[in-house]
């Protein structure tokens, strides 16, 4: 049986090159995201030779591909024995096509079955559309944010040490906007982000707010995949400021991602307001996530 234990703090630095070195674009490849949702997601961690692998403890178990160097077969036969162990199917969850092939690639075909998941696929920007919002496609983008800015002046301000205690007390004000309390995903949501600003300059997160007469009324935080991509792992405004999400989305981009090339926002979770919102923009990459279950 595998020793799998929570991740820690200490596990970042090797955990974060095993991601970077591996070229994967996925937004849960980067320790943040691990870290931060280990509560809600059940996330285990385990060093096996030269690989990471990920266990994920909800109603039954679900792992993650291997990332690491070595005997690739190896690693993923760890897992099918180890889930054996537990009277289960070896079940790997939010492959990407690369993934499939090298599985293919070491002959396991008949082995597996994998299925498609839209809610789990992933939205990739060029970071030059979200920053210049150029051509015809992006002009309800400018019409947004040139209301906002007839309407309002406003402030923007990286997450510091000076700031992060009010961008908590903002995300108290969303939550009792939105009901976090009465709903599972934002209540898990809202743990995730609590845990972001207790740990936000160990995590080596990145973010900003924008300012309304003095009080914050958007925010966004996220972390580097590797240095060809970033991904924004959290986005919250106040709904009554109309066009808030559009500026914040644009002023972050601007202003701290323009050495990316490519920016990562995440999937939409089947929810139909989300996925409209993320193909509004145009991504250029459509990360498409398969389930794998071994028979």
């Amino acid at each position: 049986m595998l020793n799998f234990r929570s991740p820690d703090l200490k596990d970042k630095s090797y955990i974060e090159d095993l991601f970077k070195k591996s070229g994967y674009f996925g937004a849960d490849n980067t320790f943040g995201s691990l870290y931060v949702w280990q509560y809600s997601s059940g996330a285990k961690i385990c060093f096996y030779k030269n690989f990471l692998l990920r266990k994920y403890e909800t109603n039954k178990a679900f792992y993650g591909f291997p990332i690491g160097e070595g005997n690739l077969i190896d690693a993923v036969e760890a897992l099918i024995d180890n889930a054996a162990e537990l009277g289960e199917k070896l079940s790997l969850l939010g492959l990407d096509k690369s993934m499939i092939n090298k599985l293919e690639d070491m002959g396991l075909n008949d082995k597996f079955t994998y299925k498609k998941d839209l809610d789990i696929s992933e939205y990739i920007y060029d970071s030059r559309d979200l920053i210049e919002l150029n051509g015809k496609k992006y002009h309800s983008k400018r019409n947004h944010i040139s209301k906002f800015k007839r309407k309002y002046e406003y402030e923007y301000e990286d997450i510091s040490e000076k700031n992060i205690n009010e961008v908590l007390d903002f995300l108290n004000r969303y939550c009792e906007e939105n009901n976090c309390k009465g709903d599972k995903g934002l209540c898990n949501e809202f743990k995730a982000l609590q845990i972001s600003l207790a740990n936000y300059f160990a995590l080596g997160f990145i973010g900003g707010l924008i300012r309304v007469d003095g009080s914050i009324i958007a925010m966004t935080m996220g972390e580097e995949i590797n240095s060809n991509i970033f991904v924004v792992h959290f986005e919250k405004a106040l709904k009554s400021y109309d066009g808030s999400y559009t500026l914040i989305n644009n002023e972050f981009a601007k202003r701290k991602l323009s050495t990316y090339k490519y920016i990562n926002r995440e999937e939409d979770l089947g929810i139909q307001g989300l996925r409209k919102a993320k193909k509004s923009y145009y991504p250029s990459i459509f990360l498409e996530k398969y389930n794998v279950t071994f028979n």
